[in-house]
């Protein structure tokens, strides 16, 4: 998802899916608590 504010700053959102259970287990293992949360990453000025 891209987003641009009153700014002119273009701000790319990464919005994770359901990890399957092969994921789960692996991050169950490494002890990642919550692998997909969503960033926010500034990526340019307009």
């Amino acid at each position: 998802m891209v987003l641009t504010n009153d700014e002119g700053i273009v701000n790319h959102i990464r919005v994770s899916s359901v990890p399957e259970p092969t994921q789960r287990k692996i991050y169950s293992l490494l002890g990642v608590r919550d692998p997909l949360k969503r960033t926010k990453t500034i990526a340019t000025r307009l």
